[in-house]
């Protein structure tokens, strides 16, 4: 940890050095000899507030970088007099997305001759600024005249600007103006380059100084000014800067918060100065659309959430829609709420919860967390389903359709057999397993279940059913004795669903979000998922923000690159892929820690070796700290990638473990006896059809395979042993195939803790010493067909999810080249 320390201080430190020089060379450049020039008069149209750090509501015309910083989005509106002068010029300025559209309308401007002159223009400017990991950014505007006086008519103007704030305490800009010399009355005009330093020793205070350097001449003490800037109580912020002439400029920004602290902030700019010996001054109001920690007035608003699609683990670009969220999207947007001074609480409305068991525990338990300060959460529970009440019974209270009857079963576990259909066809599933409870092979071997699958299925089963009837018991305050009546009726009316203390209230969702806004004694503002987790947040930190990679290992292990991620197949992860991503967060140095958060049966051996190989490679090498975080499901191969030594984090309704090993193959000789098929081989050694589908397995043949299924399965041993620091001659009670929920695999020490991806993040965050803020960024980037990239999205069908399930379950197929599997025994849905 020192050693990295050291690191990202030395490189900062380069960073410092690296722009120094490149000012100094700028410095120099401008310094050299040229002829002298006019200055330009457009520019003294919008006085000069810093280049480095300002809240002015016309930054973004001062350093075009500014256009990228907060506020995103906005509209500028000032208005300039001249001394003695009724006319008034008039400046319009919008900035969205990062670019700016300015329109003016100039009425005078001061000529050469020192005098005020009827400009009577309209001058227009575009731009776009690019500011890159809170540290360094560069911009342009380009402007132009339209005007019927033909001294102004026809300007265009060029403006380049740096931003580079390598500390929380250091700002550098600089802005080249006027680099390509604009004509103005048939003759150009100086380049202009202002040099800004801003310096803030504390978090609410920050001084700065500018000096502007005019092409052809000397600085001079009236192009240099002084400024600061305070933040105080509601975010309010004040500001002001003065030049040796006693010119002076000032502002104040007041975040209204009159939708939450959002699209409520408003600015006030204003100046005075003396221009060849006449008096100007100028007011200017913006509003803006960036979210403040907090605000003056904070009308309150409740987060709702509709759990009713697929949510994916996995981000994915698309271009012409807005990004789809994922897991983590919705977890940290609960967790941010319970922080956020302008959401009062949550409404939550079930139809169908596509998650996994352990995904439900995971936002139960950031639900749980936003009660813990006094915010209350309503579930709006529309459909019936075991998964759908779990996470219902983690809130405050719960509305119930009266369209619906009231039932929970308790949960189950359902194992397709095959080998009978097999046999019918005349195809034959060969495998060697080793561990008693490795029962991969036999829904495809059996016609049910053997003595060892039983048993461990139905002790995995058991554990996710007390916990959900514990978590509901506990949650709802009722007895077993209620739940046991429930289970003996088989269903319930809404009406004795109250009576029981399943649920609260009978209604439909619009009557209930009526209702909750009546009790609450809130003027009915929501705002949703979506639009939440979009929502622009004023950044108040300088510097590079550290950040956190989470890996995903989303589905199958195999070897090469990753796969699916459409409406059929399932997802698979590729060990090529993990390696990417893995060099994409190690080698970023910007990156300090790393979650590898696995969802995964496991899959191939080779894979699984290679992925594992390469993590500890990448530690030894850049020393990053790296914590395990357990989805729905990280057995087999995905628990043996985790056998490096690092915290794991699990969720108690993980299905984890498996530590066993299968190898087999397909024979087809008897569908090719069938069909009429003949396959020759001719080989050079005894074995070198060992895996040929034309024929069955020999004896000798199995006792090959045995021998390397033994050397696979005491490697499996040794790696988690050594691990997990577990006796070489005690990893057999947790291993030999037994598949175990995450309370399970606490008890025998194959985790470490039991935890979400939330809880994940923040202990790496604590290993890695982050104090201030940072960013998540999620590995490895997936593409997606080709109508979901451009946003074309159909939805899926019940039967395209009926055929991707059933796919799933004959994914054996895609490792029939592969000598050795890490893969769980099952694929378990729970219900």
């Amino acid at each position: 940890m020192i050693l990295r320390l050291s690191e990202l201080r030395y490189n900062k430190i380069k960073c410092i050095l690296c722009f120094l020089l490149l000012y100094l060379f700028v410095f120099l450049f401008n310094y050299l000899h040229a002829d002298e020039k006019a200055k330009n008069p457009f520019n003294s149209a919008i006085p000069l507030f810093p280049a480095s750090y300002t809240e002015s509501s016309f930054a973004p015309l001062i350093n075009p970088v500014f256009s990228d910083i907060s506020p995103s989005s906005s509209i500028s509106y000032m208005m300039q007099n001249f001394e003695d002068r009724k006319d008034f010029n008039h400046y319009f300025l919008l900035n969205y997305a990062g670019f700016i559209f300015s329109y003016s309308w100039i009425d005078h401007l001061y000529n050469y001759n020192d005098s005020l002159e009827c400009s009577n223009s309209k001058l227009f400017t575009v731009g776009k600024g690019f500011f890159f990991n809170n540290m360094f950014g560069l911009g342009a505007n380009y402007s132009f005249s339209k005007s019927s006086n033909n001294n102004f008519d026809g300007y265009k103007s060029l403006t380049i600007g740096l931003l580079f704030r390598p500390v929380r305490f250091l700002s550098f800009g600089y802005t080249a103006r006027d680099i390509n010399n604009p004509r103005v009355y048939k003759e150009d005009t100086a380049r202009s380059n202002v040099y800004s330093l801003s310096i803030r020793p504390f978090n609410n205070i920050t001084f700065s100084f500018d000096a502007v350097k005019y092409e052809g001449r000397d600085f001079e003490k009236s192009d240099m000014i002084l400024s600061s800037s305070l933040r105080f109580i509601y975010d309010i912020s004040a500001y002001a800067g003065i030049t040796k002439d006693k010119n002076l400029m000032f502002g104040l920004l007041i975040p209204l918060g009159i939708n939450g602290n959002r699209s409520s902030s408003i600015i006030f700019d204003g100046y005075t100065s003396d221009f060849y010996d006449m008096r100007s001054s100028g007011l200017g109001v913006t509003f803006s659309g960036d979210k403040t920690e907090s605000s003056i007035i904070g009308l309150k608003r409740f987060l709702k959430i509709m759990i009713n699609n697929d949510i994916s683990e996995i981000k994915t670009e698309r271009i012409f829609s807005k990004k789809e969220l994922v897991f983590f999207d919705l977890l940290n947007a609960v967790k941010s709420a319970k922080t956020d001074q302008s959401i009062t609480g949550i409404i939550i409305q079930i139809d169908n919860a596509k998650l996994g068991f352990a995904q439900i525990q995971e936002l139960r338990e950031e639900l749980k967390n936003f009660r813990s300060v006094e915010k209350p959460v309503y579930a709006i529970l529309n459909a019936l389903g075991n998964k759908e009440y779990y996470l219902a019974s983690a809130c405050d209270k719960i509305y119930y359709n009266p369209a619906n009857m009231f039932a929970i079963t308790g949960l189950k576990a359902e194992v397709f057999f095959f080998k009978e259909g097999l046999d019918k066809i005349g195809v034959k599933f060969e495998s060697v397993s080793k561990g008693p409870y490795k029962s991969y092979p036999e829904p495809y071997t059996r016609e049910h279940m053997s003595r060892e699958f039983r048993e461990n299925l139905t002790a995995l089963i058991s554990d996710l059913n007390e916990q959900y009837l514990n978590d509901i018991i506990k949650d709802r305050q009722i007895s077993s004795d209620q739940i046991d009546l429930l289970f003996k009726k088989g269903i319930m009316t809404p009406l004795e669903a109250i009576k029981a203390g399943f649920i609260d209230e009978i209604s439909y969702p619009t009557e209930a979000e009526t209702d909750i806004f009546k009790n609450n004694k809130f003027l009915n503002l929501t705002i949703v998922l979506n639009d939440y987790v979009e929502e622009n947040k004023k950044t108040y930190k300088w510097g590079p923000r550290p950040k956190i990679a989470v890996i995903y290992v989303s589905g199958s292990i195999v070897h090469g690159y990753s796969q699916g991620y459409d409406k059929f197949l399932p997802n698979t992860i590729g060990d090529e892929t993990y390696l990417n991503a893995l060099n994409s967060a190690f080698t970023e140095s910007q990156v300090n820690a790393v979650v590898i958060r696995i969802d995964s049966g496991g899959g191939s051996s080779l894979a699984s070796e290679l992925m594992l190989h390469n993590l500890i490679r990448m530690k030894k090498k850049y020393n990053k700290p790296v914590v395990f975080s357990f989805g729905n499901t990280a057995a087999s191969g995905g628990y043996y990638i985790a056998c490096t030594g690092d915290n794991i984090l699990s969720s108690k309704g993980t299905v984890t473990g498996s530590i066993g090993v299968v190898a087999g193959k397909l024979s087809l000789k008897e569908l090719y006896s069938k069909l009429g098929i003949n396959k020759d081989i001719i080989k050079m050694s005894e074995f070198a059809d060992i895996f040929s589908e034309a024929k069955d397995m020999t004896a000798a043949e199995r006792k090959i395979i045995e021998q390397g299924v033994d050397y696979v399965y005491n490697r499996f041993k040794i790696k988690a042993s050594e691990a997990r620091g577990i006796a070489k001659e005690d990893i057999d009670k947790a291993a030999e195939g037994r598949v175990f929920t995450g309370s399970q695999a606490k008890n025998n020490r194959l985790i470490d803790t039991l935890g979400g991806i939330i809880a994940a993040i923040d202990l790496a965050k604590k290993i890695a010493d982050i104090k201030d803020e940072y960013d998540v960024t999620h590995l490895p980037e997936i593409s997606v067909p080709l109508m979901d990239f451009l946003g074309i999205k159909a939805e899926t069908s019940i039967l395209q999810e009926k055929i991707k399930t059933f796919i799933h379950i004959f994914d054996f197929v895609e490792f029939n080249e592969e000598y050795a599997l890490y893969y769980c025994p099952y694929k378990l849905i729970i219900k």
